[in-house]
């Protein structure tokens, strides 16, 4: 519950500056954080085969996206965090 709590806080944060998106790469398999992500709203994107090198070999990266906000044709400017 905790990391869910986290996440809607920093979703909030970054409306209120303006971004219509997110996006998380997560170095597979890692098949608890996907469905924590797809929980989360986040939607399937695609897999990059073989890009990450960790712990001695090489991995697949799933990535997933999550609108925050309606995409407008002119969007508004970022607002940096010191200004809000």
């Amino acid at each position: 519950g905790l990391a869910s709590l986290l996440y809607q806080q920093l979703f909030e944060l970054l409306r209120s500056q303006n971004i219509y998106q997110v996006y998380a790469g997560i170095t597979l398999p890692n098949p608890a954080s996907q469905k924590f992500h797809l929980r989360e709203g986040f939607e399937d994107i695609g897999t990059y085969k073989k890009i990450g090198y960790k712990f001695g070999c090489w991995h697949d990266v799933y990535w997933c996206a999550k609108e925050l906000r309606s995409l407008e044709k002119k969007p508004a400017a970022f607002i940096p965090h010191p200004k809000l």
